[in-house]
C-alpha cells in the first residue's frame, strides 16, 4: 500500500499565517482497497503577500511653495494576477528640503487599494527626482519722496511691500539705488534696484517692480548783499 499526497486546499486564496490546509491524500497499490485513510489534521500553511513593483512614476516639478510636499504622476503596477481587484493611490511625495534646488530625491508613500490589496505589498519606487524653482514675486507700494532740484539724480524711496510671498518666510528687500531719469525740474520716472534679503530669499525671484515717479521741484534761491545806490532827486 502507498499513497499519493496530491494537493491541499485552503478555504480562501488570501494571504495569511497558519491557514488550515484540507488534504485529499489517496491510497495506492493493489491492496489499497482493504484500507481507509483518515485525513491528517492540524496542517497549516503561511501564504506570504506578493511584492509588487511600480514603474513609470514621476514627480511633478514645482515652484517653491514653502512645503516639502511634491505631486506625483503616472505609475504602473507589475506582477498583479490578472483576475485580482487591485489599484494604487500615488498620494504625495516628500523631499528632505523645502528649498529651491534641482534633482531633489523624492520619497513616496504609494498605497494599494481594492478587494485583493491585502494579498500584496508594494515596493516603493526609487530614483525619483524633482526640481523646485524660485517663486516669482513682485513689489508694490514703493513711492519716491519729492525733493528740490539739487543737480543730481539720486532720490529717496518709501519702502513698499513684497507680493506673493509665503506667510512665515524670512524675506525682505533693501533699495540699492534709485535715480530719476533726468535731473531737471519735473515729474520723472525712477529707476531703482532692489536686493532680496533674509534666510528664505534664495527661494524667490523678483520679476516685477512697480512703477515709481518723483517730482523734482524748483530750488528756491535767495540773494543778499544788494545795496541801493543813493541818487539826486530826478522826479
Amino acid at each position: 500500500v502507498g499513497y499519493s499526497l496530491g494537493e491541499g486546499v485552503l478555504d480562501s486564496k488570501s494571504a495569511g499565517d497558519n491557514k488550515t490546509v484540507a488534504t485529499n491524500i489517496v491510497l495506492t497499490g493493489v491492496d489499497s482497497s482493504n484500507y481507509t485513510l483518515s485525513q491528517p489534521t492540524g496542517i497549516v500553511v503561511n501564504i506570504q503577500k506578493k511584492a509588487l513593483n511600480i514603474i513609470d512614476v514621476e514627480a511633478v516639478d514645482k515652484e517653491y511653495d514653502g512645503t516639502t510636499q511634491v505631486g506625483l504622476s503616472g505609475g504602473r503596477l507589475i506582477g498583479i494576477y490578472e483576475e485580482d481587484d487591485i489599484g494604487f493611490s500615488l498620494g504625495e511625495g516628500n523631499v528632505q528640503s523645502k528649498n529651491v534646488a534641482s534633482m531633489q530625491l523624492v520619497n513616496t508613500a504609494i498605497a494599494l487599494f481594492g478587494a485583493d490589496c491585502d494579498n500584496y505589498t508594494i515596493i516603493q519606487p526609487v530614483n525619483i527626482f524633482v526640481n523646485i524653482t524660485a517663486r516669482e514675486i513682485s513689489v508694490s507700494g514703493i513711492e519716491a519722496l519729492a525733493r528740490e532740484y539739487n543737480g543730481g539724480t539720486s532720490v529717496n524711496l518709501i519702502k513698499g511691500t513684497l507680493d506673493n510671498i509665503i506667510i512665515g518666510d524670512d524675506i525682505d528687500f533693501n533699495v540699492v539705488a534709485a535715480h530719476v531719469e533726468q535731473k531737471n525740474v519735473g515729474v520723472w520716472g525712477v529707476n531703482y534696484e532692489l536686493n532680496l534679503v533674509g534666510t528664505d530669499c534664495l527661494n524667490y525671484a523678483l520679476t516685477q517692480k512697480c512703477k515709481v515717479e518723483c517730482q523734482i521741484k524748483a530750488k528756491t534761491l535767495t540773494i543778499d548783499n544788494i545795496i541801493a545806490q543813493d541818487k539826486i532827486y530826478d522826479g
